[in-house]
């Protein structure tokens, strides 16, 4: 079963289960700062809002290349998992790359310190608040991805052929069937560390979506008590996904 037929399933049929739980570890790495809990019709919609987003910019046919800093800044955060899931129903392209490895890309996606827009892409930045809240200062020339709240809640299904790249990290070029190759019915602990942290949430949260699943993802450097006790709490299980750890 494709990704999006196991997402739109799920919607329909078991949608206010959670589908994917984000904590924010305190600087500490002993604390909970935040925690978001995303059902599967909450994830779906914020993915429905930014595919109109996309539209909105000019983006609404098959092939859109989205660079994605944020992701490589801060592969654990829930935005990035929004962002993965529209850019792929819209049938295009994630590259998880710094600002500066950033060529030839439609849409360029930040963090909170983007200080400028990228050239020549359309250039959105995260707050990368807990609750998504807007930019304290937006710099010139970018959008807030906040605006997206006020997208129609559309969906349109996914266009994106399974085998085709969906997602580059470094080296790594990832189909969609790569992504979603094992299905997972459990409840996923996630911890992103290395150079291919966006990938490895990624591949946890298609496995989950295919499954039945759900994933926790803790965002932030955390000790391995504090990690212990989100399992215990969550009743989850570390991935064997995360080949950095």
């Amino acid at each position: 079963m494709s990704l999006f037929t196991a997402l739109e399933r799920r919607v329909a049929a078991d949608g206010a289960r959670p589908l994917l739980t984000w904590y924010l570890v305190d600087p500490s790495g002993t604390s909970t700062a935040a925690r978001v809990e995303f059902s599967a019709i909450t994830l779906a919609n914020w993915a429905d809002k930014t595919v109109n987003l996309l539209a909105d910019l000019g983006w609404d046919d098959d092939g859109v290349a989205v660079g994605a800093p944020v992701l490589a800044e801060r592969p654990g955060h829930w935005v990035g998992a929004v962002w993965a899931l529209a850019t792929w129903q819209a049938g295009g392209r994630l590259l998880v790359a710094g600002v500066d490895a950033l060529d030839d890309v439609d849409v360029a996606v930040l963090g909170p310190s983007a200080t400028g827009p990228v050239a020549g892409a359309d250039t959105i930045a995260c707050s990368l608040h807990p609750l998504g809240l807007a930019l304290p200062d937006r710099p010139d020339g970018v959008l807030d991805f906040h605006e997206v709240l006020s997208q129609p809640d559309l969906h349109s299904p996914a266009v994106a052929d399974p085998d085709e790249v969906w997602l580059s990290v470094g080296d790594a070029d990832v189909t969609g069937a790569d992504l979603a190759a094992s299905p997972d019915d459990g409840r996923v602990l996630v911890v992103p560390n290395g150079p291919q942290a966006a990938l490895t949430v990624l591949r946890a949260l298609a496995s989950a979506i295919v499954g039945g699943g759900s994933v926790v993802v803790v965002d932030g450097t955390a000790n391995e008590q504090y990690l212990a006790d989100v399992a215990r709490a969550e009743h989850a299980v570390s991935s064997s996904l995360d080949e950095s750890r």
